[in-house]
């Protein structure tokens, strides 16, 4: 049997076949991907959001569908840029705050675009709140252990203050009084 010629019925339906099913195979890797990050706080965690809301976009801009952003997705990449190297120049301390808060709105981002690529409609809007909301829900230890920190060292500006290995705690106060 011959293979289906281009524009024959059988050429697009394999085709559309094709293309919707990669589609949404992307879509949801994604989306496991980033929904997987249990906090947001961290430069890494800060990144794979801006990537991810940036390669959804694309692949939700290459489907058909319209960007929202009154930036335009140029300007979204360049402001993205451009907060990474704000928040770069902050104080340590500061930082949690700001990664978490690109963080959970790229993520967020992300999560809208794969829920319309889809084809779930305005419902997506929910979606990406949703994922925004949870992922700073989450941080809020960390953004906590760093505003006790910056606490601390204006006390005492040597106070060992670093996050641990895995999810991030306090020191315990003993620890910290003995560095004053």
């Amino acid at each position: 049997r011959a293979p289906p010629y281009p524009g024959s019925p059988a050429a697009t339906r394999i085709h559309y076949f094709w293309g919707t099913s990669m589609n949404k195979l992307m879509s949801i890797l994604i989306l496991m991907s980033v929904s997987m990050t249990t906090h947001a706080e961290t430069a890494n965690s800060a990144l794979a959001a801006a990537v991810a809301d940036t390669a959804s976009t694309a692949a939700a801009l290459s489907s058909g569908l319209v960007e929202l952003n009154p930036l335009g997705p140029v300007a979204a990449v360049v402001s993205k840029v451009i907060a990474f190297g704000y928040i770069e120049q902050l104080p340590e301390a500061d930082r949690a705050h700001s990664y978490g808060l690109v963080s959970s709105f790229w993520s967020g981002a992300t999560a809208n675009n794969l829920c319309w690529l889809t084809g779930a409609g305005p419902v997506c809007a929910l979606v990406g709140l949703a994922t925004g909301r949870y992922l700073w829900n989450n941080g809020t230890a960390e953004r906590e252990h760093w505003a006790q920190c910056k606490t601390l060292r204006v006390a005492n500006p040597e106070a060992p203050c670093s996050r641990q290995e895995g999810f991030p705690k306090p020191q315990d106060e003993a620890t910290l009084a003995q560095a004053e």
